[in-house]
């Protein structure tokens, strides 16, 4: 076969897997837009006038001129640092303009969210009814700068900027609605976009990096929002949670972010079943269980615990009990309950703690004369498993 057959024949098998010769990936197309995905940029096209709402630093805030939606991985998650300098000292506009010279874009109509993630690993979810169809590509990362909002944080913004900057987590997240929405709408769909985020990362109890809280978010989010300007259509005023339309876009959104989640840092429910996940946030982990059975067990129990730690991290009794055990935490340090009876009723679940890691649940009266309440809460959890662990196999 010819050389020029083969190439032609290359070609057409490339074009029929939406590869375009540019190198871009075609991943959704519909009346109103076209997906594609480019090397580490996820470029959506609108093929008619938009109102766009986004916290693009360029272009940001609500546009009617945007035609090119760009979420791109600006640098890998972990010591890049002369793609951080490129960004940190460039000015906004310019790096903004870079990116669009990148893709051959027209850098006034883009708007530009960044991230660490691989844009690989980006995520999509629709949801609809009747004639409203949602849909949301969101990319997600929380390993190193999940937070919730209003943890203590390192960095003030000056007229100079801001010299150190934490990307090592970006959860990002672009909804496009198929029918016009009013002004207001478009900002109640924000609201509710960051809602379903904070739910989505609730149902994994992502833990934030800077206190011993729950995430709601990262510090480095971006969204950007869209519906298409129809003159003469039905334009919704409204996008509240009681609306059919709210309801779609906290599905979507948060079906987005879980996808995203599992594809980028491989966190699902089932790898958030753990005592580590649970407790890490509060100071649990291998180590500090292991240092403290040394303490009180015999070298042949500890080394016992050391080679089955993972079947002691996911018993999934033990891992409930760890759960309810974090939740008392929270509720105590809320104010939920007495200070005077806080002592007394984490001894109460450590004792099940005790039973669950023993498997003997008819021993809780025993677990619980053999506790103290003395000492931080975490050390008391652990106390009851050296406990537990000790009379297992008894």
């Amino acid at each position: 076969m010819k050389t020029n057959t083969v190439a032609a024949l290359i070609c057409l098998l490339l074009l029929k897997a939406g590869l375009s010769y540019a190198g871009s990936i075609s991943l959704k197309e519909t009346d109103l837009y076209i997906a594609k995905r480019h090397t580490q940029h996820f470029v959506i096209e609108l093929k008619h006038p938009h109102r766009a709402y986004s916290t693009s630093k360029v272009n940001g805030g609500e546009q009617s001129n945007i035609k090119y939606l760009v979420n791109h991985q600006s640098m890998e998650a972990r010591n890049h640092l002369a793609r951080a300098e490129l960004i940190l000292n460039n000015k906004p506009e310019l790096y903004h303009q870079m990116i669009a010279s990148d893709l051959d874009l027209d850098a006034a109509q883009m708007v530009l969210m960044g991230a660490a993630a691989n844009m690989g690993n980006l995520a999509h979810s629709q949801a609809a009814f009747k004639d409203l169809t949602v849909d949301v590509f969101a990319t997600a990362g929380v390993s190193g700068n999940a937070l919730r909002a209003g943890d203590p944080t390192s960095w003030y913004q000056s007229r100079q900027g801001n010299r150190s900057v934490d990307y090592d987590g970006t959860i990002n997240i672009i909804v496009l609605v198929n029918q016009p929405v009013s002004s207001g709408a478009q900002a109640k769909i924000a609201m509710l976009l960051t809602e379903a985020k904070s739910s989505a990362l609730s149902e994994l109890a992502i833990p934030s990096k800077r206190s011993r809280h729950l995430a709601t978010g990262t510090g480095t989010d971006q969204f950007v929002v869209v519906s298409p300007i129809l003159m003469g259509a039905f334009e919704r005023e409204s996008a509240s949670g009681h609306l059919k339309i709210g309801e779609l876009i906290g599905e979507a959104v948060r079906k987005a972010v879980l996808d995203a989640l599992k594809w980028q840092n491989r966190i699902t429910a089932e790898s958030v079943a753990s005592v580590t996940h649970a407790l890490g946030r509060f100071g649990f982990s291998k180590e500090f269980m292991l240092g403290t059975f040394n303490q009180t067990l015999s070298p042949k129990q500890v080394n016992l615990a050391k080679n089955n730690f993972q079947s002691i991290n996911h018993d999934p009794r033990l891992v409930a009990a760890a759960y309810g055990y974090a939740q008392l935490l929270d509720r105590i340090e809320y104010g939920v309950f007495s200070p005077l009876v806080a002592q007394e009723i984490l001894k109460d679940y450590a004792a099940i703690a005790a039973t669950s890691i023993a498997a003997k649940p008819d021993s809780y009266h025993y677990f619980w004369k053999q506790l103290s309440e003395d000492g931080a809460p975490i050390d008391l959890f652990v106390n009851a498993l050296a406990r537990g662990w000790e009379a297992k196999w008894d």
